[in-house]
């Protein structure tokens, strides 16, 4: 295998191609993502569902998704990073396409598929490019400003979707989020280019054990995320908004609002994480997402009130993104080989969430059958011990 890198002086420097490129390639993935997700709970609510269907929903989804890109992310550490992150958009296109065209909730099972293997393909590859396009010294702090290409649509795009929604119909606009999915496909094959490439063919023949045995050097990781993986599915991924709908009646406009306040904040304190991260290291800044997890949780419990969660939800769950996801994938690029990068990224995503694969759909019933604050009371010790499991991280040798 031989290396794409520049090099300038004998030391690797960033590769500004990439990065631009990768910016841009989440910059319209999230403004796909946020026009469809404030609208989404509602469309599926006028199909006749409910907070324990789309929890069903989701939980199928991941489990058909998981083996899937699994493969996927193996055949990515043979074949290129490149062909695979545009089929992992192209997937998100077709996702959103299916969402357009559903004319029942039972619709939304082949779409939500689709796009659950899209998304756990693009996130190991786009954490892959990443960290292949920059340098030890500041790749935290360069993935935290890639991740602004993630959040800034954000600011406004789900408050516009939501008051779209309710002038031209939530079909409209997840035909819009299809259109600019699809532009991301061509964005990303004209842009983006290989960080390592083969000098002679690959061997595609894949063991099963190779696949799904963990590997043990990174073993804390694994339970660290095998433990959120499980608390989040039971109230955050997929079903807190569905929660909102079914409690509170909440409009297409409020989440909107909600996702835009999250986003910001999330913006803001990203880079500052990311710049933190990288001169006091990775491991403090996960502890402190679990810390604000947990803060997250005491406030769903104990102020459960629409006014309330507008001023909480914002600045509490951005906390939990910003201070995990540029310290996460940086610590776990970090600890992993070249060669098979996007396999063991792509392993400890699909071991975690298969552990989790049955949460939602238990968040789901537990807040349809006993109230509001049964899914977080159960996910609140959970996330305890994601607390202690951070605290035992090993941060990547120098």
């Amino acid at each position: 295998m031989s290396q794409n890198r520049h090099l300038e002086g004998g030391s690797e420097v960033i590769d500004r191609r990439n990065v631009a490129g990768l910016f841009l390639a989440r910059f319209l993935r999230s403004c796909s993502m946020n026009l469809q997700r404030p609208v989404l709970p509602t469309f599926a609510s006028s199909l006749g569902a409910d907070s324990e269907k789309m929890g069903m929903i989701q939980s199928i989804s991941t489990m058909v998704a998981l083996p899937s890109s699994l493969f996927l992310g193996r055949i990515a550490d043979k074949l290129g990073r490149k062909i695979m992150f545009t089929a992992s958009m192209a997937l998100t296109s077709l996702s959103r396409v299916i969402y357009a065209l559903s004319g029942s909730w039972i619709h939304f099972i082949p779409a939500s598929i689709i796009g659950s293997i899209s998304f756990r393909t693009y996130r190991p590859l786009s954490t892959t490019i990443g960290a292949e396009s920059t340098v030890k010294e500041s790749r935290a702090l360069v993935m935290s400003l890639l991740s602004l290409g993630w959040m800034i649509p954000g600011f406004f795009l789900p408050y516009l979707a939501g008051i779209l929604a309710e002038s031209v119909g939530e079909r409209a606009v997840i035909w819009i989020s299809a259109g600019i999915s699809a532009v991301g496909v061509i964005t990303v094959w004209t842009i983006i280019r290989e960080t390592f490439r083969f000098s002679e063919p690959p061997e595609l023949k894949i063991s099963i054990k190779e696949l799904l045995v963990p590997n043990r050097d990174l073993a804390d990781i694994y339970l660290l995320k095998t433990i959120d993986s499980i608390s989040y599915g039971i109230w955050m991924r997929g079903v807190l908004f569905m929660f909102m709908v079914d409690a509170f009646g909440v409009t297409s406009s409020y989440l909107g609002m909600l996702s835009s306040l999250r986003n910001v904040l999330s913006a803001i304190m990203s880079v500052l994480a990311g710049w933190f991260s990288d001169r006091v290291g990775r491991k403090k800044l996960l502890v402190i997402s679990e810390v604000f997890g947990i803060l997250t949780l005491l406030a769903l419990i104990l102020l459960p009130d629409p006014h309330a969660i507008m001023v909480y939800y914002p600045i509490l769950v951005s906390g939990i993104i910003a201070t995990w996801s540029s310290p996460y994938s940086a610590l776990l690029s970090e600890r992993t080989s070249i060669r098979d990068r996007v396999t063991e990224i792509t392993k400890v995503d699909f071991i975690s969430s298969l552990v989790g694969l049955p949460f939602p759909y238990v968040g789901g019933s537990l807040f349809r059958r006993f109230g509001w604050r049964a899914p977080f009371l159960l996910a609140l010790p959970l996330t305890f011990i994601s607390l202690l499991a951070a605290c035992r991280i090993r941060e990547p040798e120098a």
